[in-house]
Parts: structure tokens; sequence; C-alpha cells
């Protein structure tokens, strides 16, 4: 993790108005500390505190639509694992934890007439 890294993160925060709802006080100290003091990090556990926080950001940085996507493409997923191992596929059972297949299922449950409800 860089210094402009890092405050590229702050910036994109700032940009989408989370930077003071998705993180606690010490939390946005910390990065802003670390911004100020720091070119690299590389300290193992200054690392692992800021990678929680930059998770945190970028969560919170998501659109709605993402969001709805995928929540509804891991449920759709996991359903039509199911059906398909039922019908004895065997590669079925890995679609769960297919990120493209959890993703494509969600956008065509999403874009459905259905699928858009508030």
């Amino acid at each position: 993790m860089t210094r402009a890294w890092l405050d590229g993160v702050r910036r994109r925060a700032w940009r989408k108005r989370v930077w003071f709802t998705a993180c606690t006080k010490v939390e946005r100290g910390i990065v802003d500390l670390t911004i100020c003091c720091v070119d690299t990090v590389r300290s193992t556990r200054l690392a692992l505190i800021l990678g929680r926080v930059v998770v945190k950001i970028l969560k919170a940085c998501r659109s709605r639509f993402v969001m709805r996507v995928e929540w509804t493409g891991s449920d759709l997923a996991a359903r039509l694992s199911r059906i398909g191992a039922s019908w004895g596929m065997a590669q079925a059972a890995g679609w769960t934890g297919d990120r493209a297949f959890r993703r494509w299922a969600g956008v065509n449950a999403v874009n459905s007439s259905a699928g858009w409800r508030g």
C-alpha cells in the first residue's frame, strides 16, 4: 500500500459521501495519519488494519444496483446449482462458487420485469 493509493481510496470515499458513515473516527484517523506520515506501508499489522478499513470503504462505495445483483445472484446461483446437481450434472456443484455465474444470474434476475422492486 502506498500513499497515493490510500489517498485515492480516501478521495473515492469522499466523492461517494461514505467517508464519515462507513468509517469510525479512529479508522479515519489511521488512514489520514498513514497518508501523512508513510510513503509505503511496511508493517504487516498496519497493513492488516488498513486492509480492513479499505474493504469497508470499498463495500460502502458500491452502487445499489451492484449490491442487488450480488444478493440476488448468489441466491439464484445456489438454487440453480442444486437443480443442476439433482439432474446429475457433476460440474453444477461449482456454480455457487463461480463469481461470473453469480453475476450473470443476478443481472438476468434483476433485469427481468419482476426482478427490480424497490
